[in-house]
């Protein structure tokens, strides 16, 4: 190591600190006590101090003054701060109130970067002295409440288990932040009053967040900022003829969504909000959603139709979801035309942790036909339906021999117990039915092409010449690895399929 020339010594620096947005790394400080040649390197480069991230035990004595060195070291860079505690004592409070000193000072944080803070209502509250200081340059912001843990005091424990908070929240704000492109709450209700972010946010992100007043503010963030645009326009000709009707609001920049628990009543009800603010949605991630808050979301969800590529359902009871999207939304949309709407641009469709019941194949093809990843994770079958069918991991692979899912790539089945000779019945069906559309569309074009006189025989000798073997399928199976391999099955898929993976259980 002594050899290498201090380029190449850098780049290997690089690899073991973080290269993405809060990923793993090796602390420089680590690195910097190996040797003075390391130390003199390690400190010579600002962006290895840059990551600030302080964790439960790391709340110590010591931990402002790492936070300062990292401070000092790091110059101008821009600060990726991660702090995760839920030590609620005097001793934890004030190491945590050292460290943010540290971190809210005016010179400070105006460098942050990127915030992912995993605190207690209690922590939370120390933040509030600080006043609204504003990281006017945050782009990326993460909160989430965590449970507290009083150390050593078990007076404070049991009187936490006689009166267990109803409700675990907290109100907190940062001022403005005009560059943040991804939020991420989690049972934190955020103070947007004098927060205009709107207008440049990617992601957004809702976990049992009860802040019935924010969506409205997003939208009403960025009609302030195009009536505040005609306005200028305005002043800068005097002369001309002004509108009668408000300008409409420009494309917004949201792409995905994420909403946990039950769905703010904002989104459910709010026409604006439907109808301009969430028609540029890609990506919708749908977790633990009561079945009742489907009904008037299905407005909302049908605003994102023309450009949905991507769903995510977690812990959803999925027969209300479908039935939501298959029926008259509660709030009337005269854009949708029913019969029930079909979400063509949809490509990847992941279902966790759900419950399947018969007939539910059939329905996702139908409302997703273009879906080319289908992902199904720990998906559990009920003993017997209300109508008395009864449904198995054996019938769920037979719904998907049929003619459903017809532009499927990629099939991930994990957390689910399949033999693999039920799973080379289920290629070999889809095998043929690809091979029956295949000779379909031969027989169609040769038809087309030939004039009325031929004889029929020669496209029949086409279609002959299309048909012979089936063609290995075009497709990716990723299963969990079963308990005994059936070698010849095994063979079987790796040679009918695109690609087969088994991953461990």
């Amino acid at each position: 190591m002594e050899s290498l020339p201090t380029e190449l010594l850098t780049h290997i620096f690089h690899f073991g600190l973080p290269t993405t947005l809060f990923g793993e790394r090796i602390p420089p400080q680590l690195l910097a006590a190996v040797c003075p040649r390391w130390r003199h390197l390690i400190h010579a480069f600002p962006e290895f101090w840059t990551d600030i991230r302080v964790h439960d035990a790391n709340f110590t004595p010591n931990a402002a003054y790492l936070v300062d060195q990292h401070i000092i070291l790091s110059k101008e860079e821009p600060l990726h701060i991660s702090l995760r505690t839920n030590d609620v004592s005097q001793r934890g409070q004030a190491h945590f109130l050292a460290v943010i000193s540290k971190l809210l000072s005016a010179p400070v944080i105006s460098r942050w970067h990127s915030v992912r803070l995993q605190l207690t209502n209690t922590h939370l509250e120390m933040l509030h002295p600080f006043g609204r200081r504003a990281p006017s340059n945050v782009e990326y912001l993460e909160l989430r409440l965590l449970h507290g843990r009083f150390a050593n005091e078990p007076s404070r424990i049991f009187e936490l288990r006689r009166n267990p908070p109803q409700r675990f929240r907290s109100t907190i704000s940062f001022g403005a932040m005009p560059r943040l492109k991804t939020l991420i709450a989690q049972r934190v209700e955020l103070d947007v009053l004098s927060a205009p972010f709107a207008t440049e946010l990617t992601t957004l992100a809702f976990n049992w967040c009860l802040a019935p007043g924010f969506c409205v503010k997003l939208v009403a963030d960025i009609q302030a900022q195009v009536s505040a645009h005609a306005e200028a326009a305005a002043a800068k000709e005097p002369d001309a003829e002004r509108p009668t009707t408000p300008p409409p609001l420009p494309n917004p920049a949201l792409r995905t969504l994420r909403l946990g628990g039950p769905i703010p009543q904002s989104i459910k009800s709010s026409p604006d909000l439907r109808d301009s603010f969430l028609r540029c949605i890609t990506t919708l991630e749908l977790a633990s959603t009561p079945a009742q808050d489907f009904d008037p979301f299905a407005g909302a969800i049908l605003a994102m139709r023309a450009t949905l590529a991507e769903l995510r359902l977690n812990t959803v009871l999925l027969p209300s979801f479908i039935l939501a999207l298959n029926g008259t939304p509660a709030v009337p949309n005269p854009q949708v035309s029913w019969p029930p709407p079909v979400f063509t641009e949809l490509r990847t469709l992941y279902i966790n942790a759900c419950e399947w019941s018969p007939g539910m194949t059939q329905q996702l093809s139908t409302l997703f036909p273009g879906v080319h990843t289908l992902l199904l994770r720990s998906i559990h079958f009920p003993s017997r339906t209300a109508q008395g069918r009864h449904m198995n991991a054996t019938s769920f692979l037979l719904s998907l021999k049929s003619n459903v899912f017809p532009e499927l790539r990629a099939l991930h089945l994990v957390e689910m117990a399949f033999g693999l000779d039920r799973l080379v019945e289920l290629v070999a069906a889809r095998q043929a039915h690809a091979s029956a559309q295949a000779q379909a569309h031969v027989f169609h074009n040769a038809n087309a092409a030939q004039p009325a006189s031929k004889d029929a025989s020669q496209s029949q000798s086409q279609l002959q010449s299309h048909g012979g073997d089936l063609r290995p399928l075009d497709m990716i199976l990723v299963v969990e690895q079963p308990p005994v391999v059936n070698i010849s099955a095994l063979r079987s898929l790796r040679q009918n399929l695109r690609e087969f993976r088994m991953v461990a259980a």
